[in-house]
């Protein structure tokens, strides 16, 4: 387990916590080295395109995968003409009567389509007069600004695009009673706004003609006036929709501090800062100079403040760890919405926040943070409904998904089934994560045996391994009362693996797995069941409803047995003398390994989700396995982000075991009659590894 983390240095006053950020890159391939130079993820990716387009969802997509919302900057003009300025065909008047209602319509509904959260920025800077919707050039008058404005939200509207919001951007304007006048003469009213924004940037000493000869301004002076007008006139949230700051003329490395430390002071109402980072008329980037991208990154490092910490009631999910620094490791958390409402999730690693989103119903977001290693890992749903929250992991060709822990399942007393760090290629950590308020005593025993006592700080945790043992079942408790969540982490060969501990107080007498192969190219498997009872263990292991083995377990004692040739489902593992066991199911696929945890008859839902499910990645073969445990047949139906994928009809302890080509999406839903007892997993095949991850039900 590779210890550390990313430096948390202080800066200004406003931080990675206070706001959102937003990035213009000309390459949006551009965007992971951008964020590994600033040290934050960003939340916001700018991209342009105009009318006569198509959008762009081969690089907007991953993007917004991740967890970013994008902001589209929408031209309604031809790009390619010499004269951006005169172009009559697309005037105002043509947009409000209705000569490019296909194309709108076209927009609206692949933005739709598209899914994800999007901030729609039409028409911006209208105020000048620059560009062929500006109110003053192409035969335009102020006036006819606005109506063209809610003729293209009707049309959104119509097609029923609920995740485009509606951004208006004038540029910035140098004194108040021209800001007002640009608020009265273009603004749409509040039924037909989401954001108000304002485009600025300090244009330094660079441009000296006839008509302009330019100078060095602070944010103030560039935001200031058209920031106090809007928020007099309008409750919306202001965003900064563009900005950047030339070198020539001053310090930009000050002017970049100056902006962050003013924004909680001065301009509360500012909900995000977009940085235009190009080489243009001048270069903009954050690095143009050292200076200046030290000035960035220190604005960006996480805040220890109070305002960082996530909002109290809401429910939280933990992981014990995050790492996307180790070599070959890459880590996404996914956050997917069952529900009807909009959710807004706080991800927090290490203490410090390091995302905000928000999730739209039946969707979700899987944001990743490129060069951080730290844990523990807390999840908020700062708006109080439920989440679905898993950590996915590749790892070289591996791939392992981990369910988090969620507050009203943490535990004091946790069970793994077996540890190894015996066996050639293997090597295990047990990963604690101290969720109390107060230091935690802990104790780690290996088949009855304390093999470490540690002390784990609020907030902190540990990753101990123990070289040369192979045994079980594993104990952790926290001997002072600490809420705690543990997991373990497995690298076998070139591959990886995590597995959730069971609480103690969730440990049963009877388990289920959808499926057990010791019969396909490259598979082991082995049943591993734990006797946490006070006495011996009467246990009987079926799969597909016949008895394969009968076994006496001594107490605080386990078994591992496997069923060579066999391959079929589902599997039960049952104490018929009612001891209490820990039961989870190994596999060796290739050069990979998987642990899996048994389902227990609380488990046995008869609506259950997965954040997320992919069979279009390259290398990834997903299938959904469904086990009906009742007496009854049953119906069972399978959504992809909302969307009927697949009915069933399954018998009485039967299964189905559908894959969905194609399907790219999440969050995941398999429902049946109420009362109906399904024991489901998802089983991935991701190049040359395997991963299995149970159902949950909703959050």
């Amino acid at each position: 387990m590779v210890s550390g983390g990313p430096g948390t240095g202080a800066a200004s006053a406003a931080t990675a916590a206070n706001f959102k950020l937003g990035v213009f890159l000309p390459n949006p391939g551009d965007l992971s080295s951008f964020e590994n130079e600033i040290g934050r993820k960003t939340d916001i990716f700018l991209y342009y395109q105009s009318i006569g387009e198509d959008l762009d969802t081969a690089d907007l997509a991953p993007i917004a995968q991740q967890g970013r919302t994008i902001q589209l900057a929408w031209e309604p003009w031809d790009p390619s003409a010499a004269d951006l300025v005169n172009q009559p065909a697309y005037s105002l008047k043509n947009i409000t009567a209705g000569n490019f209602d296909s194309d709108i319509h076209r927009w609206a509904q692949e933005l739709r389509n598209f899914g994800y959260p999007v901030i729609f920025r039409p028409m911006c800077e209208m105020n000048g007069d620059w560009t062929s919707w500006s109110g003053t050039v192409n035969g335009n008058s102020p006036g006819d600004y606005v109506p063209a404005w809610r003729h293209i939200h009707d049309i959104f509207v119509q097609e029923g695009a609920t995740n485009v919001k509606f951004d208006w951007s004038p540029n910035r304007d140098g004194d108040t009673a021209t800001a007002l006048n640009t608020f009265n003469t273009y603004y749409p009213g509040d039924a037909y706004v989401d954001y108000v924004g304002i485009n600025g940037y300090n244009w330094g000493t660079t441009q000296n003609t006839s008509t302009w000869v330019s100078q060095w301004q602070s944010f103030g002076e560039v935001f200031g006036p058209s920031y106090s007008v809007f928020a007099a006139q309008t409750s919306k949230p202001i965003m900064v929709s563009e900005t950047a700051s030339a070198e020539a003329g001053g310090s930009k490395a000050q002017w970049i501090t100056d902006m962050f430390s003013q924004l909680p002071v001065n301009y509360p109402r500012i909900a995000s800062v977009t940085w235009f980072n190009i080489n243009k008329e001048t270069d903009w980037r954050v690095e143009s100079s050292q200076t200046s991208l030290a000035a960035f990154k220190a604005a960006m490092a996480p805040s220890t403040s109070t305002a960082a910490q996530p909002v109290a009631g809401g429910p939280s999910y933990y992981f014990g760890w995050y790492d996307d620094a180790s070599p070959g490791l890459q880590s996404w958390v996914l956050i997917g919405n069952p529900g009807t409402a909009s959710q807004h999730a706080e991800v927090f690693i290490g203490g410090a926040l390091a995302g905000a989103y928000d999730v739209g119903p039946g969707r979700r977001v899987t944001p990743t943070f490129p060069g951080v290693i730290n844990g523990p890992v807390k999840v908020v749903s700062t708006s109080g409904g439920n989440l679905l929250v898993s950590e996915r992991t590749i790892y070289n060709n591996s791939f392992s998904e981990l369910p988090a822990a969620s507050s009203e399942s943490l535990a004091t007393d946790y069970y793994l089934a077996w540890y190894d760090e015996q066996s050639s290629g293997m090597r295990s950590w047990i990963v604690v994560g101290n969720q109390g308020s107060q230091a935690a005593s802990v104790n780690i025993s290996i088949a009855g045996k304390v093999v470490g006592r540690y002390q784990v700080p609020a907030g902190g945790r540990i990753t101990p391994d123990f070289p040369g043992v192979m045994n079980g079942p594993v104990e952790v408790t926290s001997t002072n009362g600490q809420p705690l969540n543990v997991s373990e982490r497995v690298i076998f060969g070139a591959a990886f693996n995590e597995i959730g501990a069971k609480p103690a107080p969730s440990l049963a007498t009877d388990y289920r797995f959808t499926w057990y192969d010791e019969q396909s190219s490259g598979m082991r498997s082995w049943i591993v069941v734990g006797n946490q009872g006070s006495q011996a263990a009467s246990v009987n292991i079926s799969i597909a409803g016949k008895v394969v083995g009968r076994y006496q377990v001594p107490a605080g004692g386990r078994i591992t047995p496997d069923f060579p040739g066999v391959m079929n489902g589902p599997v039960e593992v049952t104490s018929t003398n009612g001891q209490p066991l820990m039961a989870s199911q190994r596999s060796l696929y290739n050069g990979s390994f998987v642990e899996v945890n048994g389902a227990a008859p609380n488990d046995l839902a008869a609506n259950q989700w997965f954040a997320w499910y992919d069979d279009v990645s390259a290398g990834m073969t997903t299938w959904v396995l469904v086990g009906n445990q009742g007496q009854a047949p049953v119906s069972v139906d399978i959504k992809i982000a909302g969307s009927d994928v697949g009915r069933y009809t399954i018998p009485a302890g039967g299964r189905v075991t559908p894959v969905f080509p194609g399907q790219l999406n999440g969050p995941v839903q398999v429902t049946a009659e109420q009362g109906s007892r399904l024991v489901v997993s998802q089983r991935t095949i991701y190049r040359g590894s395997f991963d299995e991850v149970l159902g949950r039900t909703s959050g």
